[in-house]
């Protein structure tokens, strides 16, 4: 569950099928009032069909495809914290500055 999840922290979680078999590894981070799940490349428009069979117009969820809107990148080393902070890119506790948009990506 993502209830409770608080702004700017991450969680990985499995998707699966009803018979417990693996549909995707997603990473979900909390943007605010947002989220944002970042999904396997090439999976996005499978697992948003998926997940749209679950939501109820009154549960207020809203799903959306961003692929062509991010990129992720991925840093690695002792300096890879200095380097986002040096860019900006580091908002509070160390956190994502840039807290716009999120949806199934």
């Amino acid at each position: 569950s993502f209830e409770g999840m608080e702004a700017s922290t991450v969680k990985e979680t499995v998707l699966t099928t009803a018979t417990g078999r693996v549909r995707d590894l997603v990473t979900v981070v909390h943007c605010g009032d947002e989220l944002l799940m970042v999904c396997s490349p090439g999976q996005a428009a499978r697992l948003f069909k998926t997940l749209d069979m679950f939501i109820f117009p009154a549960d207020k969820v809203v799903l959306a495809d961003k692929s062509d809107d991010i990129a992720i990148v991925t840093l690695i080393g002792s300096g890879a914290v200095a380097a986002l902070d040096a860019a900006g890119l580091l908002g509070e506790a160390g956190g994502p500055a840039n807290q716009r948009g999120a949806a199934l990506a």
